[in-house]
């Protein structure tokens, strides 16, 4: 074939793996979409129009993505799984790059059916498309969307300031993308905060877990309080609702990065946040970890704080093979005059290796002296 020979018209292909088929939509597929789309969090993440009816279905199966096919500006598939209808994607191809967009029905969600289906078309659209690259977006609280492009082992930035344009507002938004050769696998583990029990006291059994927004404003109150603000150099200052809605996306995005984990500390009786404790700056190559940790004023002074500490260094120290992080050694670094602190490391067994001559810097910005502390398996 000549340079000048048209290329030949991209037909719509029928891929399966297994249980899963990507393929054309069809007229069957309509009330399947419909669900979809009315879901909650579709309406909350996508531009899908609102309220979304059958007629609007129907279009786009009988319009849009037939044209889309034609033109080759929006190849969209339909999701198979087990027989029926479970969502669509759609790849966007542009010079070198497609963009790349999906949804799922909620009774396909958290089966790693999104994830299989996307690996299929991007094995496809690599072999059959002109594209070295596929980009993704979704928006800064599109946590299911963001666990997808991490199990695909997209490179993912974020969240960028205003980066979509959802229903006629800008958004933050994560960016990632995937080059042509890639394994499609996660490039690093994502810690989620697996939880923890203690039931040391039978008065006060103890459940460490992931944070959650109902825990936010007992969150904003411990790490507000003065005594906790003093110590602290990684809060902000002052310490408000809006702040432990930002340290909530902050620990999430460390934790997909495997670089770090937190966990809410909880009466597991009612589950009433008494404080947190987290493990950051993780390094598994070196299998090393720093621990920090903080209690709510009204939790004080009733050995809470030995107990987080060492139920979630524990399972840091665990082999992975046992359920825990398989890390060599904890480090925590605490400032001088913070007495408590090293009354609970010591208690839990940790081990003052050194004092660091001006290692943090208090509130007031003048440099402290600090304590080193490690503990290993």
């Amino acid at each position: 074939m000549s340079d000048s020979d048209p290329k030949p018209a991209l037909s719509l292909p029928i891929l399966t793996a297994g249980d899963l088929t990507l393929r054309q939509l069809g007229d069957a597929d309509i009330p399947g979409i419909v669900a979809q789309c009315t879901d909650p969090d579709s309406v909350r993440f996508t531009n899908a129009p609102t309220p979304y009816t059958a007629e609007d279905a129907a279009r786009y199966v009988r319009e849009v993505a037939p044209e889309g096919w034609r033109s080759e500006s929006l190849l969209t598939f339909a999701i198979e799984y087990r027989g029926e209808f479970a969502g669509s994607l759609s790849l966007r191809p542009e010079e070198k790059i497609a963009k790349l967009g999906f949804g799922l029905a909620p009774w396909a969600r958290r089966q790693h059916v999104m994830t299989r289906a996307i690996r299929l078309a991007i094995g496809w659209a690599f072999d059959r498309l002109d594209v070295d690259a596929v980009h993704w977006t979704a928006g800064s609280e599109n946590w299911a969307s963001v666990r997808v492009a991490w199990a695909l082992g997209f490179r993912i930035l974020g969240p960028v300031p205003a980066l979509l344009n959802q229903r006629g507002v800008l958004v933050d938004g994560w960016f990632g993308s995937l080059q042509r050769d890639s394994a499609m696998l996660p490039t690093a583990p994502w810690l989620e905060p697996v939880p923890l029990f203690d039931d040391a006291s039978e008065e006060t059994p103890i459940l460490l877990r992931a944070i959650e927004e109902a825990d936010l404003e007992r969150f904003a109150e411990g790490c507000a309080d003065p005594l906790t603000q003093s110590f602290s150099t990684m809060l902000e200052q002052p310490f408000t609702l809006d702040s432990a809605h930002r340290y909530l996306q902050r620990s999430r995005i460390v934790a997909s990065t495997g670089s770090g984990v937190t966990w809410a500390a909880t009466l597991a009786r009612n589950g009433t946040l008494i404080g947190s404790v987290a493990l950051f700056n993780i390094s598994f190559p070196h299998a090393n970890a720093e621990i920090g940790y903080w209690l709510h004023p009204d939790s004080r002074g009733l050995g809470l704080a030995q107990r987080i500490v060492a139920r979630a260094a524990r399972h840091a120290l665990i082999d992975v093979d046992d359920g825990g992080l398989g890390l060599q050694r904890i480090t925590a670094r605490v400032m001088t005059p913070n007495s408590a602190s090293v009354a609970v490391l010591e208690k839990v067994g940790f081990t003052k290796v050194g004092r660091e001559f001006n290692g943090l810097r208090g509130r007031d910005g003048q440099p402290q002296d600090s304590f080193l502390f490690e503990l290993l398996p």
